[in-house]
C-alpha cells in the first residue's frame, strides 16, 4: 500500500522525522477530466453559439462604428445619432469580447489546474496527517489523529469515471477564549481523487480509533 510517490521538500521538512505510513497525491487523470468538463466551457459554448446565431442572421453589428448618416439634420437628431452610434459602439465590443472572457477563463482554468495538481500531495504518519494544497503558494495542513473524529468517503462524478475516491477527514480544533471552553469543527479536510481510497479510508480510521478509545 505504500506509494511511491516522492514527497516534495517542503513536506519533507514538515513531517520532519514521523514514521511516513502513506503517502501520494490525486490522480492527474481525474484532475484533468474535471478541468476539461467544468461549467465554464458549457458557458462558452453556449454564448459562442448565441452570437453565431446573430451572425447568420444578420443582427450582429461587424464594425466598431456606426453607419454614417446622410443628409442634414437637426440638433434633436444629432443627439439621436449620437446615443444610436454609442449603442451600436456597445454593442460591438459586447459580441466581440462575450465569448473571449469565458473562453479565457476556461483556458486560464488549466493554469490553475496545473498549479493545484503540483502543489497537493497527503501524508499519513504514525501520529497524523498533513495535507498541502494551494494555487499561488503551498499550504500545508496538519491534523493530529487526536483531533480527527469522522472520516467519510465522498464519490464524485470524476471519482466514478477515473476509479478514485475522496476522502472527507472531519475534526476539532480546541479553543479556550473568555468563557468558552471546548472544541469547535472546523472545516474539513480533503484526500482527492486518490485511487487507493478504501486503504487509506481504511488506516485513517484504525488509526483514529486507536487514538480515541485505546
Amino acid at each position: 500500500m505504500f506509494s511511491n510517490y516522492q514527497l516534495s521538500d517542503e513536506m519533507k521538512r514538515t513531517v520532519g522525522t514521523q514514521l511516513v505510513l502513506w503517502k501520494g497525491k490525486p490522480e492527474k487523470k481525474c484532475a484533468v477530466f474535471q478541468r476539461v468538463f467544468n461549467p465554464m466551457l458549457i458557458l462558452s459554448l453556449i454564448i459562442t453559439a448565441y452570437i453565431i446565431m446573430f451572425y447568420i442572421n444578420g443582427n450582429a453589428p461587424t464594425s466598431p462604428r456606426a453607419p454614417a448618416y446622410l443628409g442634414d439634420v437637426n440638433e434633436f437628431q444629432q443627439s439621436l445619432l449620437k446615443a444610436s452610434d454609442t449603442l451600436y459602439v456597445f454593442k460591438f465590443y459586447i459580441f466581440l469580447f462575450s465569448p473571449i472572457i469565458p473562453i479565457g477563463l476556461y483556458i486560464l482554468g488549466f493554469v490553475f489546474m496545473l498549479k493545484q495538481y503540483k502543489n497537493a500531495e497527503y501524508v499519513i504518519t504514525d501520529r497524523g496527517l498533513f495535507a498541502a494544497k494551494g494555487i499561488f503558494g503551498k499550504k500545508i495542513s496538519y491534523k493530529p489523529f487526536t483531533e480527527i473524529y469522522n472520516i467519510e468517503i465522498k464519490k464524485e462524478i470524476t471519482d466514478s469515471i477515473c476509479n478514485t475516491g475522496t476522502i472527507i477527514v472531519m475534526y476539532e480544533y480546541p479553543q479556550q477564549s473568555g468563557s468558552f471552553r471546548g472544541f469547535i469543527n472546523m472545516t474539513p479536510l480533503k484526500i482527492k481523487n486518490i485511487p487507493d481510497y478504501l486503504q487509506v479510508c481504511g488506516m485513517l480510521k484504525g488509526k483514529m480509533r486507536c487514538e480515541h478509545y485505546v
